[in-house]
């Protein structure tokens, strides 16, 4: 069974009949059900939210919010330090104190927990590896360079060299140790974890150039599509449809970015009828999860009125767009200043 979740060593924690809970918490976090996974979390979960995995997993809830002190309190709902120190606890306190810095970037304005976090990480598993990452590890590099990207935000008060992860000095016999994000995704596809894979790439895609970001999102697209045809049934189906629409989106980004009008609009009215198709299937014969609630409906309004032709902007668009990017800020949506920028324009 292929899950949602990325962190499944640790679904041992709990009982078995909570693991489908938090399962179905992840799956409307990834398909921007926001306030539907945040109810989960609020009442069916409510009582391990001490849990490592479950405080980890609400983190990300609030994290593609911008609610970044709702992700720290989860955070720190963890007693800490964990009680014993098996090799797996201590991975799992990396991952709880480097996603704790994370958030202190932007809710305290202090990133010396996040850079000590990340030069720890670096100093201790630089040299391992790729194929003996855990699923933690993984994420914790992940979490490394995401407080990089934001640490890069902040040029008044970070050096060049505090900006990225720097990539290991070679050996005399080095082994096959990351070399970077773009090495260390395809290490971890050629193992067979591709939903690990593609929650790296997003960072990835963020460092790159547009074109590199392009490939980047074609490349696993035509993997993902391949693997997804082989399939047999639709349970198996839904992880991977939910794992590409965001880059499907990507894809359509990247052509509205260069006013490649047509091409975009091609790439969004598959995106939708993907979005359509996927949320069909979650739903089966008994859910009840609308479209209309899915905070990409906002992202398709949005691009609907970009792609506009020139004789098409009229006041009424003008109004659509401030409408929009109303809906957009209450939602915590992650284009609400280009909607914004969009209707000044």
């Amino acid at each position: 069974m292929l899950y949602h979740g990325t962190h499944t060593s640790l679904y041992k924690t709990l009982p078995s009949s909570v693991i489908p809970v938090l399962e179905d918490a992840i799956l409307k976090t990834k398909l921007k059900f926001f306030k539907a996974a945040e109810d989960i979390f609020n009442h069916d979960l409510s009582a391990y939210h001490e849990v490592p995995i479950i405080a980890i997993e609400r983190g990300e809830l609030y994290l593609p919010q911008f609610k970044f002190l709702q992700a720290l309190e989860a955070l720190d709902q963890v007693p800490d330090p964990l009680l014993t120190a098996s090799e797996e606890d201590r991975d799992v306190q990396q991952l709880l104190t480097v996603s704790r810095g994370v958030m202190k970037i932007k809710t305290e304005a202090v990133y010396e927990p996040a850079v000590d976090a990340m030069q720890k990480i670096i100093r201790e598993w630089v040299s391992k590896s790729v194929d003996e990452y855990t699923d933690i590890q993984v994420e914790c590099i992940r979490k490394s360079t995401l407080a990089s990207i934001f640490l890069a935000s902040s040029p008044t008060l970070i050096t060049d060299k505090m900006k990225f992860l720097p990539t290991p000095k070679p050996s005399a016999n080095p082994p096959a140790s990351w070399q970077g994000l773009t090495a260390f995704r395809v290490s971890l596809i050629a193992q067979g974890r591709f939903i690990e894979a593609l929650k790296l790439s997003k960072s990835e895609r963020v460092l790159g150039s547009a074109i590199g970001r392009y490939q980047n999102a074609c490349m696993l697209l035509k993997f993902g599509l391949e693997h997804r045809a082989q399939l047999l049934n639709a349970e198996d189906e839904i992880p991977w449809r939910v794992a590409m629409l965001p880059l499907q989106l990507n894809m359509v980004d990247f052509f509205a970015s260069l006013n490649l009008k047509t091409e975009a609009r091609t790439r969004l009215s598959y995106f939708e009828k993907e979005l359509e198709e996927t949320i069909a299937l979650v739903n089966g014969e008994t859910g009840t999860l609308s479209i209309a609630n899915c905070l990409d409906t906002l992202s398709i309004e949005f691009y609907c009125l970009k792609l506009l032709e020139e004789n098409e902007r009229t006041e009424a668009r003008f109004q659509q767009l401030l409408v929009l990017g109303e809906k957009m800020l209450d939602g915590t949506h992650s284009q609400t200043q280009q909607c914004h920028d969009l209707a000044i324009a």
